[in-house]
């Protein structure tokens, strides 16, 4: 399955940034935070987070952007207009029932992978990969699932790329 059969998000053609909730492009840029992977070339691959407020509905929202393309999450990590690009953990919406979909990760065998406790009482897991005929190959398989209807399967990418 792929995550475009799973999810309504698409890429989006953005001319100026705008609010996700009301449409203004009136907006308050609250700093930018990026990551910082060198690179030589016309796009840039690092992914930039700008906090936004708009002043017409008075509500915050996060404006990201990787390697072109541009996504908005709430600080929920739902995803509100686009589709991201990056590895991070998103809430995205179901294109079956609109609900909550998420990713999962299992064992190749398909097994729970283990986990431990991190920072704030929350849980992570160790994802690896290994390197076989010269093309990183996961050791862990990866899952969209829609916590309302169920529906969504295994994928092949972690995320959208669109390299």
């Amino acid at each position: 399955m792929e995550l475009l059969e799973i999810v309504q998000e698409r890429q989006m053609k953005e001319s100026e940034p705008a609010c996700p909730y009301c449409g203004s492009t009136d907006l308050l840029d609250h700093g930018t935070s990026t990551t910082l992977v060198g690179y030589i070339g016309d796009v840039d691959p690092n992914h930039q987070w700008t906090e936004m407020k708009c002043k017409g509905c008075k509500v915050g929202f996060t404006r990201e952007e990787k390697s072109g393309n541009v996504w908005y999450t709430d600080a929920e990590n739902v995803v509100l207009m686009g589709i991201p690009t990056c590895f991070e953990s998103y809430i995205y919406h179901c294109v079956v029932c609109g609900g909550p979909v998420k990713r999962k990760y299992k064992a190749l065998d398909g097994g729970d992978l283990p986990t431990f406790d991190v920072t704030g009482g929350r849980k992570a897991q160790i994802l690896s990969t290994k390197i076989e005929a010269g093309k990183s190959v996961n050791q862990y398989r990866v899952f969209y699932i829609c916590d309302d209807c169920g529906h969504g399967g295994e994928v092949d990418n972690d995320y959208l790329r669109n390299d």
